[in-house]
């Protein structure tokens, strides 16, 4: 199966639930996704982020997923939010509170810090929120219709939307190859915990030649698939489901609304 799920990322699959989040509009979800990342770079308080956490919550308990399964997923990027905290706590400038050797930590770099961390994981949690919710199909029709006004510009719509949703559901595939990849050369003795860290780095490198040749070959396998079916660029194309807006998508947008106008007013 191409787009088979991998258990270590979270980012590019798809959980069907039935969940009121995954019934909602495609093109109204990534409308609504573009909104809140907007407001998580203009409205910069802790409070605002912390609001903008709460709904998060509110929308992933609304999506019926569990909650083990995401944390597991996300454990790679938990690793980016702190390499992204400790950066900004250790470059920022001001009064030093607190002195580690030639590195300081001040008020100021502490409170940039945390913004940051937390800007980065509401935006990988909605984004998350996003694909686990929305379907290969879906997401593509909504990419599409979103591309769309630029394509009397020259811009390859259709193509574009085809691309950037193939590479979306390509990263769990991935991270799946790689971890049989890794579990096979363990089997043959390989070591990715013990040794030096460039002994570590070396059997990491040793990873990329079949992880590229399987990726390569899926590739082709799917750039064939398409081809049987007959799929050609520039061509006129209509959909085969239609994604009609319902009261369920007019109040999602009311309260996400609601939710950017309330933290403009306290602004």
């Amino acid at each position: 199966m191409l787009f088979s799920g991998s258990s270590q990322l979270v980012i590019g699959q798809y959980i069907p639930t039935g969940s009121i989040i995954h019934k909602l509009n495609p093109l109204l979800k990534l409308i609504l996704i573009f909104i809140i990342m907007i407001a998580l770079f203009v409205f910069n308080r802790g409070s605002d982020y912390a609001i903008i956490g709460i709904f998060w919550i509110f929308t992933f308990c609304l999506s019926r997923i569990s909650l083990s399964f995401l944390l597991k997923g996300l454990k790679p990027v938990f690793f980016l939010v702190v390499i992204t905290f400790v950066l900004h706590l250790l470059v920022a400038t001001g009064e030093p509170k607190i002195s580690l050797g030639l590195f300081s930590i001040s008020q100021p770099g502490l409170i940039n810090a945390s913004f940051f961390a937390g800007r980065l994981l509401l935006l990988v949690g909605f984004t998350s929120l996003l694909t686990l919710s929305t379907s290969a199909i879906e997401l593509t029709f909504a990419l599409e219709r979103i591309a769309k006004p630029f394509a009397p510009l020259g811009f390859p719509a259709e193509e574009f939307a085809m691309m950037l949703t193939i590479s979306l559901r390509f990263i769990p595939v991935l991270f799946g190859e790689m971890e049989k990849i890794m579990k096979a050369q363990i089997c043959r003795g390989a070591n990715f915990t013990g040794g030096g860290f460039m002994a570590r780095i070396k059997n990491y490198l040793s990873l990329l030649v079949p992880l590229f040749a399987n990726a390569f070959q899926r590739a082709y396998e799917l750039a064939l698939a398409m081809e049987v079916r007959c799929y050609q660029t520039g061509g006129e194309r209509t959909s085969w489901r239609s994604y009609p807006f319902h009261v369920r998508d007019f109040c999602a947008l009311m309260l996400t609304l609601a939710l950017v106008f309330s933290l403009w007013y306290r602004h």
